[in-house]
């Protein structure tokens, strides 16, 4: 007897809801399967993984490409650069001597 009591106990606060808020309870119990909609969440995450793992490989060779051919390339301009500067700055003398000679 204290079985048949306690089961319209554990039910009766449920009931408060109404139809609508029964629903939403069942959906979040796990006791209604709302499909296309958990179906579509799954799909997106799916498509956001693949998405994620695609950017990483892209990142990745990104980088490669980086330490392969662009930092030799920024060394060789700084090389170049260092060596062009002082040249530079003497056709710059030279150039402002002519000028205050004229």
């Amino acid at each position: 007897m204290a079985a048949e009591s306690s089961v319209p106990q554990e039910i009766a606060p449920y009931l408060n809801y109404g139809v609508l808020g029964l629903l939403v309870m069942a959906i979040f119990m796990g006791w209604v399967w709302a499909k296309p909609a958990v179906d579509r969440l799954l799909a997106e995450r799916d498509r956001l993984i693949a998405e994620k793992a695609k950017a990483e490989e892209q990142r990745d060779a990104a980088i490669a490409i980086a330490q392969d051919k662009l930092i030799p390339l920024l060394t060789t301009f700084v090389a170049t650069t260092e060596t062009l500067i002082p040249l530079l700055q003497e056709i710059v003398r030279e150039g402002a001597d002519e000028h205050r000679r004229r």
